[in-house]
């Protein structure tokens, strides 16, 4: 609804009563001008001044009296219209401060809210500065704890290169074996659970590294906790050889352990030229010596120049003293 203040109001009025007063005023005019011709008719020129007091009187009389009928309807109306406007003024301003009393309140909230927020956050900052600290302390003692298992492993391989079939030695390296692998598995869960307490399903890089240098000295150690089982089963084998660069020999040993074999070395001795036999002196080890030969003569055609030349296996069950179960004597030469 429109609004209409107080000087407009004013100026209608005055517009309104200027033109109701100009229209009476012509029709009375002429009313009372007839009047007055006959009245003068009747009362002569002597009365003429009263009459025109008269008139005038009630010229005014009658147009104030039209005016107030004329004007009363439209001011009661336009004043109508003022106090409903007010009306609706003051109900909008007091729904305006009803809204921003919400608005305030949220606003409220909402800065409690981000203060909330920002305490949690600054919370969890904490907590995972302090949980990379604690990944960061466990990472590092698991890459020494890593160097010490490598470190062992090397030593143990080393030892299972150079072992002689002894019951203790090999009872000593299957055992150090074990361990070997038991703790290379405690390190690759403990790695795990580190990498789960950072909460993150993948492991950082570095965690990455070490998984797989662990999964490959795990691999590594069951190899070579099943070559130490094996070699308390296999033949140890001494090789006396003349004529043949070492290397060759080098390469001949290789062959044997890749088949099984336990080679703890090479001696040259010129008593070996000419040989090619493999001495074994207990039944069971000639019987084994049947496969070493098979392994000697594939290895020997592809670096003999001459006609093949293959080993025998030659049986020394009656001599003496004899050398423990599981070792038998390689002589070769050219």
């Amino acid at each position: 609804m429109s609004t209409i203040d107080k000087e407009t109001l004013e100026y209608f009025r005055s517009n309104l009563e200027r033109d109701v007063r100009e229209t009476v005023e012509k029709k009375l005019f002429r009313t009372w001008t007839a009047l007055a011709a006959a009245f003068l008719t009747g009362v002569g020129l002597v009365g003429a001044p009263w009459l025109i007091t008269y008139l005038d009187r009630q010229i005014a009389s009658a147009v104030q009296q039209h005016v107030a009928t004329a004007v009363k309807e439209p001011t009661e109306r336009a004043k109508k219209q003022a106090e409903e406007a007010e009306s609706v003024a003051r109900s909008s301003l007091s729904e305006l401060q009803v809204r921003r009393k919400v608005l305030d309140e949220g606003l409220e909230m909402m800065r409690r809210s981000s203060d909330e927020v920002a305490a949690e956050m600054a919370k969890l900052r904490r907590d995972l500065a302090t949980g990379a600290k604690d990944v960061d302390d466990a990472l590092k003692a698991s890459r020494g704890r890593l160097s010490e298992i490598d470190d062992r492993a090397k030593q143990l391989s080393d030892r299972l290169r150079n072992a002689v079939p002894d019951a203790d030695v090999v009872a000593s390296l299957t055992t150090d074996m074990k361990a070997l692998v038991t703790e290379v598995g405690r390190l690759g869960e403990e790695l795990k659970q580190v990498a789960d307490k950072a909460g993150s399903p993948m492991a950082p890089e570095s965690t990455k590294v070490q998984q797989q240098q662990i999964a490959s000295l795990e691999r590594a150690a069951v190899q070579r906790s099943q070559q130490v089982e094996k070699a308390s089963a296999s033949l140890t084998i001494y090789i006396q050889f003349a004529g043949f660069d070492r290397d060759t020999i080098k390469g001949l040993s290789e062959r044997l352990v890749q088949a099984g074999f336990n080679v703890p070395g090479e001696e040259r001795l010129t008593s070996a030229g000419r040989l090619r036999e493999i001495r074994c002196f207990y039944p069971a080890d000639c019987e084994k010596a049947a496969r070493m030969k098979e392994v000697i003569d594939d290895y020997l055609r592809t670096v003999d120049t001459g006609p093949p030349r293959p080993v025998t296996v030659k049986s020394l069950r009656d001599y003496t003293p004899k050398p423990r179960p599981g070792i038998v004597e390689l002589w070769i030469g050219l």
